[in-house]
């Protein structure tokens, strides 16, 4: 199979990759913003109140991580039906050190 970007495979599917990479940086963003509040606040303060904002933004960003990998494999699955394939293979560098470090084998 050919190696493409998923970007260039014509599915519906990229459309939610884009919306839930959106909404997985806006929750990490809220994370940590909420991490920096609670460690400035002071002790019995609205600390509480914090957490369970951190808890919600903790829960938004797995939501849009698992919808991103749905809508990856979803792509993955649309392209294997063209003939292609979104996962990059893997480069040829560990056969090409080895075969240095060994030595040739005498010709008889």
């Amino acid at each position: 199979m050919k190696y493409v970007p998923w970007t260039r495979i014509d599915c519906p599917s990229v459309g939610v990759v884009y919306d839930a990479k959106k909404h997985k940086a806006t929750a990490w963003t809220a994370i940590k913003q909420l991490r920096w509040l609670i460690s400035i606040e002071p002790l019995g303060g609205n600390r509480h109140h914090l957490r369970l904002e951190l808890l919600k933004a903790e829960s938004a960003h797995m939501d849009a991580m698992r919808l991103e990998s749905g809508a990856m494999r979803v792509i993955e699955r649309w392209a294997n039906e063209l003939g292609l394939t979104t996962i990059k293979p893997k480069k040829e560098k560990q056969c090409e050190q080895t075969a240095l470090l060994s030595p040739p084998l005498p010709s008889a």
